[in-house]
């Protein structure tokens, strides 16, 4: 008889090898959201385009910094968080949006967690067109260090990965998590230097609490290279910890509760 914690490796080595499924569902879930608009997925960059610029305008008369300065820092972050709340947002309800396939079909459900994530990064994808136009009206250099961009990206979605397994199990057994983060991710917008640079805040204490916030170092190792400059080290050294260790405590958490999946749905 195969154990729980084969049953759960399997199933996550299982999912990465149907990738044409996945994507193809992916593709699919961004299609069927813009059917019958003249834009089509396009329009998610030209919502992205009108808030960016419409922000940047105000945000930087509020801060008194130049436009052209802090409309490419403003871009960067809000596409880097746009992947991350994006995922967050919909990671509850991974396996409860699914239940008829999880419950009528044998495939890994790791697969409905890799489309989550790629359907999240398709839309990243279009929304850094904006970035692209960005990049050329407000002259942002391009360095060596931007292509420090693509392990950074990587990097986030391997983390993303196990933070939408591990949400969407929970969400599978209380369905009134969607709320809930909904509502955090609301504070954690604030909280991060998004709309602001951490270096408008003076002090050493300030600098604790910033650093001590892990979805600062999630968007840091992304948006660092799309300005053109090397991530710091210890948001590196940090995602790379989450990455790892995170997908490890993911990994037990699916062994535990993985043949319960299909029961709470």
């Amino acid at each position: 008889m195969k154990s729980a914690a084969w049953r759960a490796r399997n199933d996550i080595i299982e999912g990465l090898k149907r990738w044409p499924v996945w994507s193809s569902l992916a593709w699919h879930d961004i299609r069927i959201r813009y059917i019958r608009t003249m834009l089509g997925p396009f329009w998610i960059s030209v919502s992205m385009a009108v808030f960016v610029f419409a922000m940047g305008f105000v945000y930087s008369a509020i801060f008194n910094t130049n436009y052209h300065e802090y409309l490419p820092f403003l871009t960067a972050g809000l596409l880097v968080w746009g992947l991350i709340s994006g995922i967050l947002m919909e990671a509850g309800s991974t396996f409860s949006v699914v239940q008829f396939i999880i419950l009528s079909v044998s495939a890994p459900y790791s697969m409905h967690i890799y489309r989550a994530v790629l359907r999240q990064l398709i839309i990243f994808a279009h929304n850094a067109i904006v970035f692209v136009g960005v990049v050329i009206i407000a002259g942002v250099p391009v360095t060596p260090a931007t292509l420090l961009f693509f392990p950074g990206l990587i990097l986030l979605c391997i983390t993303m990965a196990w933070i939408n397994l591990v949400v969407a199990m929970v969400g599978a057994r209380f369905r009134d998590l969607q709320p809930i983060i909904a509502s955090v991710l609301q504070l954690l917008f604030f909280l991060t230097p998004l709309i602001w640079d951490r270096k408008q805040l003076g002090g050493k204490a300030h600098d604790l609490w910033i650093d001590a916030n892990p979805f600062y170092h999630l968007v840091e190792v992304v948006r660092a290279p799309l300005l053109g400059k090397v991530p710091p080290l210890l948001s590196v050294v940090a995602v790379v910890a989450m990455a790892v260790l995170g997908w490890y405590a993911a990994y037990l958490l699916f062994v535990r509760f993985r043949r319960r999946i299909p029961y709470w749905l």
